[in-house]
């Protein structure tokens, strides 16, 4: 364990001193507290360190975020060496659970309720749509969530295991911060009978895109590397790609490919659906206004020599039908 840690913290020298400095202070704390508690504190601050050190490589947190977690090691151990190394052994996983599911629950609530209390679209009913998910797509942002829920985790453990109300306190107080960091990242995207609209960010700008200048409409599909608690590292993303009138090109916010290409699916078939509802009455309104515009310069041309013929023909017929006859004689008036 103390050689994986070194050689885990020497590697990690290249991308920043607080990631080293952590690996060291999982070291120390194992020397220090050598009972049956230290090796179970260790690995605990090892495997943090780990996803720690992802999330430093794909950009989520600055390293001052790295050195957080292993900050929190010195208390760990001495709560495991305080206490009852078993309970607290078989706790800590239970409030890793419990931050990461506290935080599922409560960004979900949130949700849910801004959703309904502000949508994207404006003046017209939501169809379909899908957003971004935490624990599924592989990206900076997200994974930065899933480590401030794990650090959230961590320190109710360490309130648990201290028996500090505080330290509890801060680790509710975490995990309200996942939450904020959750719906500062957020990004949806919701399709109206009319109009496509999505945002990147809770405060970002809302695009809204007429569906009728949508030329072409595609969903990208892409492996991807990365770390997520859902899939490991065997992850895949999707997302809307569209091409308007004018030849723009519009990438949409990415989601789960495994859980959500579903949704974006359904919103790629809306969009399909009511463009051809568009072209349809677009279509029929061209051939009604060529009808009428054609009957317009007809009556206004008025009768041509092959009608007067037509009509001339037809009068001769029917005198041919019916001759005129002499009058009839009138009866005889009898003389006086």
């Amino acid at each position: 364990m103390k050689h994986r840690l070194a050689a885990s913290g020497s590697a990690s020298q290249g991308r920043g001193g607080d990631i080293a400095g952590c690996g060291r202070r999982v070291i120390d704390g194992t020397d220090h507290f050598a009972n049956g508690a230290a090796p179970f504190a260790g690995g605990t601050a090892a495997l943090t360190c780990a996803v720690m050190q992802e999330s430093s490589l794909l950009g989520a947190v600055s390293p001052r975020w790295v050195a957080a977690p292993a900050a929190l090691v010195p208390f760990a151990c001495e709560a495991a060496s305080t206490g009852n190394a078993a309970i607290s052994a078989v706790m800590l996983p239970v409030m890793l659970a419990f931050g990461i599911g506290l935080h599922a629950l409560i960004a979900r609530s949130v949700k849910t309720v801004l959703a309904a209390a502000r949508p994207l679209a404006s003046g017209e009913p939501e169809a379909c749509g899908y957003e971004r998910r935490v624990y599924h797509t592989a990206a900076p942002q997200m994974l930065g969530v899933v480590v401030a829920a794990l650090i959230a985790g961590l320190v109710l453990w360490v309130g648990y295991a201290t028996g500090s109300g505080w330290i509890g306190a801060l680790g509710v107080l975490a995990v309200l911060v996942a939450v904020g960091l959750d719906l500062w990242w957020w990004e949806r995207v919701t399709a109206s009978a009319s109009y496509l609209w999505f945002q990147r960010g809770f405060k970002g700008h809302v695009h809204q895109v007429l569906i009728d200048n949508i030329l072409d409409i595609s969903v990208d599909e892409t492996e991807v590397g990365g770390f997520t608690l859902r899939h490991g590292r065997k992850n895949a993303v999707c997302r809307l790609m569209l091409r308007l009138n004018d030849k723009h090109m519009v990438a949409l916010p990415k989601t789960d490919a495994y859980n959500g290409l579903a949704d974006v699916e359904a919103v790629a078939n809306h969009l399909r659906a009511r463009k051809q509802q568009s072209d349809d009455r677009r279509s029929l309104a061209q051939a009604q206004a060529l009808a009428a515009r054609a009957a317009a310069e007809a009556a206004e041309a008025g009768p041509s020599k092959d009608a007067e013929m037509l009509l001339e023909l037809r009068r001769l017929r029917q005198k041919a039908l019916s001759p005129d006859l002499p009058p009839a004689v009138p009866p005889a008036v009898p003389k006086e």
